[in-house]
């Protein structure tokens, strides 16, 4: 049913796409997104840089959130002839998740597409490297969509994830590329906000703003949880409050722990977890010296943990970035052995991550209180998966986009 509705869509899309296509080509890029309704850190900084580069260019942003939600469906549906226009008037079009007009529509055969993708290295196993998986797409879903086709060229962080990449986008062991179809050209890469990252001036600056509107976090220790998103976040949520809970006990025996909760923004919902939480224990906005955990929604989960002085995750890509800002990083890991066989990872979770695993919150509270991490042990995980420029990330991406818009081919 999923199919025949597709092939509906796309047949009439591709009809107006071929009127829109006899419209001239502009000295135009494009950047698509669908991980939120406002542009990434990333692509900020990448449209400032592509202005400098490009000044005769215009530069387009069209950012419109896609959640596995019929409203949400719904609300992105109208999105979709403006995204069609400026994918037929572009010369250069620039993705960082998969976009639906992109991947069913034929498009001219100068335009360049290029896929730098919203995470660097490669983890838990997405697009058609999860297909069959339980938290992953189903064949005849992926089929439809045409999942991951178009892209000319992409971005990689590091030779040791080119594999990987590729098999998410269909190239390889669960690829459905065959024949006639081109391999995508690799360049390898950070992402700007490696950039972002590094800049001392731009942490005394987060900081500042988040200090103003969180003025009770001054003084006190700051322990940043982003767990990835889920199929199911019951056990999630759940998880959370008993964090939450452990968080105020310690607080409560004289501990001075403020914990910051990000959810990731796709298929997480703030009111929900909030049902699993205790009033007097967290609050969603408000400012409060008592109470020991906060719901952060005014910020990003990066600029949340510039303040951080400890950081919390899962299965989240972040860690890596949470390392490059130098931030001990714990992992509680309270569903590894569903996560292992519903999503599934590229690496050996178990022997690669770069610190101890906890399933449980004592052990995890206890790790955090004993300071026990290897900056060293992280500082080489993060070396294997992502490849630094001395010049710096955004002009190297800028200097490899340019290439890839002067490339006849």
């Amino acid at each position: 049913m999923v199919e025949i509705g597709a092939n509906i869509f796309r047949a009439l899309a591709r009809v107006v796409y071929f009127f829109m296509k006899k419209l001239p080509t502009r000295r135009k890029i494009t950047i698509l997104s669908r991980q939120g309704n406002s542009p990434s850190t990333d692509l900020v900084l990448l449209k400032d840089a592509l202005h400098s580069q490009f000044p005769d260019y215009q530069i387009v942003i069209k950012c419109k959130i896609l959640k596995n939600r019929v409203r949400s469906v719904l609300r992105y549906i109208p999105s979709i002839p403006s995204m069609m226009y400026h994918l037929a008037t572009s010369q250069l079009v620039i993705l960082d998740s998969y976009c639906l007009p992109v991947s069913i529509l034929n498009h001219k055969k100068d335009l360049k597409i290029v896929q730098i993708w919203h995470a660097m290295g490669t983890l838990k196993k997405v697009g058609h490297a999860g297909i069959g998986l339980e938290q992953g797409r189903k064949a005849d879903q992926a089929r439809a969509l045409r999942m991951h086709r178009g892209y000319t060229h992409i971005l990689v962080s590091s030779p040791r994830c080119v594999k990987s990449m590729l098999e998410a986008y269909g190239y390889g062991t669960a690829g459905v590329y065959k024949g006639s179809e081109v391999l995508p050209k690799v360049f390898i890469g950070a992402l700007p906000r490696v950039d972002y990252l590094r800049s001392e001036e731009t942490c005394a600056e987060v900081s500042l703003k988040v200090h103003e509107a969180y003025p009770h976090l001054a003084g006190r220790e700051v322990i940043l949880y982003a767990p990835t998103f889920r199929g199911n976040n019951k056990n999630l949520y759940a998880n959370a409050a008993k964090l939450a809970k452990a968080v105020n006990d310690i607080n409560k025996q004289g501990g001075n722990l403020t914990l910051v909760v990000k959810l990731h923004p796709i298929n997480s919902s703030v009111d929900e977890l909030m049902r699993y939480m205790t009033p007097e224990v967290c609050y969603s906005g408000v400012e409060s010296d008592d109470i020991s955990v906060l719901i952060d929604t005014k910020f990003s989960v990066l600029e949340m943990a510039m303040v951080a002085d400890k950081c919390v995750t899962d299965f989240s890509s972040l860690m890596k970035e949470f390392i490059i800002m130098g931030k001990p990083v714990y992992f509680f890991s309270f569903d590894l052995n569903k996560y292992e066989k519903t999503r599934g990872f590229f690496i050996d979770y178990r022997k690669e991550i770069p610190g101890t695993i906890h399933e449980d919150v004592e052990s995890l509270l206890a790790a955090i209180a004993a300071g026990d991490y290897s900056a060293e042990r992280q500082a080489g995980f993060v070396a294997k998966y992502v490849t630094f420029h001395e010049e710096g990330s955004t002009k190297a991406l800028v200097r490899n986009l340019a290439s890839i818009l002067g490339d006849p081919a």
